[in-house]
């Protein structure tokens, strides 16, 4: 049989587990990155955008930057080419009314 100390002591390490599984994740979330970062790239002259980059990792904190999607704009801001990036290579890319992969072309429905 338990006794009351032991009861408590019990009680405890149940309340510390619980706290411990709702503060770990909430760490994790706060310390992990907010996501990828917009860089405007080029601006046409008007000074609207022309390409953006998304974009993770800086190089001033000695990270490697890494882009994850780049989009280039025609000056009335209609996108003409959208482009996807995995492991520092073009993945896929969309262009206005066409689809562009590695392998072949194709017309978006």
């Amino acid at each position: 049989t338990y006794t009351i100390s032991a009861v408590l002591v019990k009680q405890k390490e149940n309340e510390m587990k619980k706290t411990l599984l709702i503060i770990l994740p909430l760490l994790l979330i706060v310390g992990c990155e907010k996501g990828p970062k917009k860089i405007i790239v080029e601006t046409w002259e008007d000074g609207t955008t022309k390409k953006v980059d998304y974009v993770i990792g800086e190089w001033l904190k000695g990270i490697q930057r890494e882009t994850l999607r780049s989009i280039t704009y025609y000056e009335n801001g209609e996108i003409i080419k959208d482009e996807n990036f995995k492991a520092g290579k073009l993945d896929e890319s969309l262009l206005v009314g066409m689809k562009m992969d590695k392998k072949e072309s194709k017309e978006i429905t």
